[in-house]
C-alpha cells in the first residue's frame, strides 16, 4: 500500500511540475545577418566583456576577414591571403587579446595576429610545407598551444603541435593519424591545472585516442 501512495505521489508531481511535457527552445536576441557572396572557414570566439569575435575566409576578395559584435558589427580584414584556397582558420580568447592562427598557401605555413585596439596585429608565421588541413587554438596564460593537422605529398596525414612554453615557438609531430586521406578529426582544451589534451581519430586504427 505504501509502494503504491508513492508512485502515486511521484506522479502527481510530475504531472503538476513546469517542466512536465514543456518543450525547451532557445531564443535568438538580436539576430545580425549580412549578404556576403561565399566564405569559407568560419568560426567564433567570445572575450571577457561578452564581445563576439568571428573570422571567415572572403572568396571574393581572398582576404581573412574578421567581424566584432558587441551590439553592432565592426568588420576587419586580418591578412590579404592571396587565394583561400584551402584556407583554415582558428579563434581563441588569451587573457585580454583575441587570437587567431590561420594558414594560406602565400605564407606556406601558420600564420598568428592578436587583436588589440581595434585591429589585428601580425605576429609572425611558422613554416609548414605540407597542406594544413585543420587548426585549433588554445591558451594558457601566457602559452599558446596550436594544434593542427597537415596532409603531406604521400597523403599520410599527422597531428602536430605548435607552443611557446619554453620561450621561443617551437613544433612537434603528435602522431601519425591517417594515411589514405586528408583526416582533421581532432580537438583540444587547456584544463583548468594548465595542462593541454587532444582528442583525435586514428584513421588508420579507426580508434579515437585522447592524450
Amino acid at each position: 500500500m505504501m509502494q503504491v501512495l508513492r508512485t502515486l505521489l511521484i506522479l502527481t508531481l510530475f504531472l503538476v511540475s513546469p517542466f512536465a511535457g514543456a518543450e525547451y527552445r532557445i531564443e535568438w536576441s538580436n539576430p545580425y545577418t549580412n549578404v556576403i557572396p561565399d566564405i569559407q572557414d568560419i568560426c567564433i570566439s567570445t572575450d571577457q566583456t561578452g564581445e563576439y569575435f568571428m573570422a571567415f575566409a572572403d572568396t571574393s576578395s581572398s582576404t581573412l576577414e574578421n567581424l566584432v559584435y558587441d551590439g553592432n558589427p565592426h568588420f576587419h580584414t586580418v591578412d590579404d591571403l592571396g587565394s583561400i584556397y584551402w584556407t583554415k582558420s582558428a579563434l581563441t580568447e588569451c587573457g585580454s587579446l583575441q587570437l587567431i592562427s590561420y594558414s594560406d598557401l602565400m605564407t606556406q605555413g601558420i600564420s598568428m595576429s592578436y587583436f588589440h585596439d581595434g585591429s589585428w596585429n601580425y605576429n609572425f608565421t611558422e613554416p609548414e610545407t605540407d597542406r594544413i588541413t585543420g587548426i585549433r587554438n588554445a591558451c594558457n596564460g601566457a602559452d599558446t598551444f596550436v594544434v593542427y593537422t597537415i596532409q603531406n605529398s604521400s597523403n599520410d596525414s599527422y597531428l602536430k603541435l605548435m607552443h611557446n612554453c619554453s620561450g621561443p615557438y617551437m613544433t612537434q609531430t603528435v602522431a601519425q593519424i591517417g594515411s589514405s586521406y586528408a583526416n582533421a578529426t581532432f580537438d583540444c582544451e587547456v584544463a583548468p591545472n594548465g595542462s593541454l589534451y587532444m582528442i583525435y581519430w586514428d584513421q588508420d586504427t579507426s580508434k579515437l585516442r585522447f592524450t
